[in-house]
């Protein structure tokens, strides 16, 4: 004879399996370590926090009270399943159910990365925070109007969504193969590279700070607004950019040959070799420091400001 139901338990300080005679979690309110559902389970009833992860599997509709899980998988749910009052999510938030539009209610902050690849889910609603990844690649998701912060990568090949909205900050490097994205109204760092194949936005916006390198050969990149710092090298061959406008520093090698560029613009430091033997440019301008080689052709440079040999030895200095 099976157990039918928890009795007056609240508390459960490790593990909870519940077998398939068992519906609902009666008077459970909190989990310490994981919690394994049946396939016939329908409500979470009174649970409220889940110190592990949740995997779901069956056609639960919503998490009922449960405000905090340490990650989430959900597998399979009910055509109209909703996060409810789920507020946070301590890991990871992985969604393999790719049928339905999943309700993301009350959740603001996902401690770890965001797996939504290839998902029909629309709007991330009151989402503010995601501590890792955000992998919403192949998705419908056109909505993340609370999100400010993304602590890791960020996919956004072949998404729908226009703009970066209200995202502030994004730590890791950015893919935008087939996006729609043009803008980035509020982005001001990114803190890895930039993979350009695809996209189809044209300026940097108010983004201060790039902390990877910048290779423009697939952009369609046509100014650099506030763009003040790159931590890698830059190429920018192929770019339609003119003028480097407030960037100061280039951590690496700074390649100009092949380019569009004319104007170095505030541009002082470049902490690598920089490639100026086929360029338009007639003036260095502020920059007053190169930690590499200068590779210039003489014969192309009998306009630049300056002599060549001066110029050479003032910035390697």
């Amino acid at each position: 004879q099976f157990i039918s139901n928890l009795g007056n338990i609240e508390y459960v300080g490790k593990s909870l399996s519940l077998t398939q005679n068992i519906k609902n979690l009666g008077n459970v309110k909190y989990v310490g370590e994981e919690l394994t559902l049946s396939d016939n389970i329908e409500s979470l009833s009174n649970l409220e926090s889940i110190g592990g992860g949740l995997s779901l599997k069956s056609n639960i509709k919503d998490l009922g009270k449960l405000k905090k899980v340490g990650f989430l998988q959900i597998n399979a749910c009910d055509e109209n399943f909703s996060l409810g009052s789920l507020e946070q999510i301590d890991g990871d938030l992985q969604i393999l159910n790719f049928s339905i539009d999943i309700d993301f209610g009350n959740l603001k902050t996902i401690g770890g990365k965001l797996d939504a690849i290839n998902t029909k889910i629309t709007d991330l609603k009151n989402l503010e925070s995601v501590g890792n990844d955000f992998l919403i690649n192949g998705s419908k998701i056109k909505k993340f109007e609370n999100l400010k912060t993304i602590g890791g990568n960020a996919d956004f090949s072949n998404n729908f969504c226009s703009s970066t909205q209200n995202i502030e900050t994004i730590l890791g490097s950015i893919k935008f193969l087939n996006s729609r994205i043009i803008e980035f109204p509020n982005l001001n760092k990114i803190g890895g590279t930039i993979e350009f194949r695809g996209s189809y936005f044209k300026s940097f916006g108010n983004v201060k700070y790039i902390g990877g390198s910048l290779n423009f050969a697939d952009s369609k990149i046509e100014e650099l607004g506030d763009l003040e710092y790159v931590g890698g090298y830059v190429s920018f061959k192929g770019s339609k950019v003119k003028t480097l406008n407030k960037l100061k520093k280039i951590v690496g090698f700074a390649n100009f040959d092949g380019s569009e560029v004319e104007d170095l613009g505030d541009l002082q430091t470049i902490g690598g070799n920089v490639y100026l033997s086929i360029t338009k440019i007639k003036s260095l301008g502020k920059l007053n420091y190169v930690g590499g080689m200068v590779m210039m052709n003489k014969n192309n440079y009998k306009g630049l400001e300056g002599n060549y040999d001066t110029i050479s030895e003032q910035l390697k200095k």
